[in-house]
């Protein structure tokens, strides 16, 4: 599927589950891959995706912006890609579990000169799975959290935070009351 989302749930109940396939958005500026975003009330949306999304135009391969109420989140089972053209993933103020399989941001030689992973404000457990993220100049992963209780963040063995340059690979800011 292409277009200017690749798919895109907001203020949705109920489950989606696909077992394959291929997503891409390669059409116009600041398009997300997949956009579960909360814009229009509680989204309540169970998400499982278990094909491969890719990303490489501006915009983001997963934008998820408040994901909450009831139920169990969003899961992508297979490999989520962007390349150093896309804005890679942005998982914000939400309440529910987020998981990845493998996430491939960038690599060696097409390096992100923005931060391509973004978490911010989210009470729900984020596991980034498999992570391999290539920058230059520039923070891998930006993890903000000024709730006092956040979400607990995981990646899987083999992960890879590679930064050319003059930055930091990972940057976390957290409230401590």
């Amino acid at each position: 599927a292409g277009g200017s989302n690749g798919v895109s749930f907001d203020g949705c109940t109920g489950t989606v589950n696909t077992a394959g396939g291929t997503l891409d958005s390669t059409a116009g500026a600041n398009n997300a891959v997949a956009n579960l975003v909360n814009a229009s009330g509680t989204n309540s949306l169970n998400f499982t995706y278990g094909g491969s999304i890719n990303k490489t135009t501006d915009g983001a391969a997963i934008n998820i912006m408040g994901l909450t109420g009831a139920g169990a989140g969003a899961t992508f089972n297979g490999v989520v890609a962007g390349s150093n053209a896309s804005d890679g993933v942005s998982i914000t103020n939400s309440t529910r579990s987020v998981t990845f399989t493998t996430l491939i941001l960038g690599d060696a030689s097409n390096r992100f000169a923005t931060t391509p992973v973004t978490l911010a404000g989210n009470t729900g457990a984020v596991d980034l799975g498999v992570l391999s993220v290539y920058t230059n100049a520039a923070t891998a992963l930006n993890i903000n959290y000024a709730n006092a209780s956040p979400g607990q963040i995981t990646t899987d063995a083999g992960s890879l935070l590679n930064v050319a340059g003059a930055a930091r690979a990972l940057v976390v800011s957290h409230a401590t009351s």
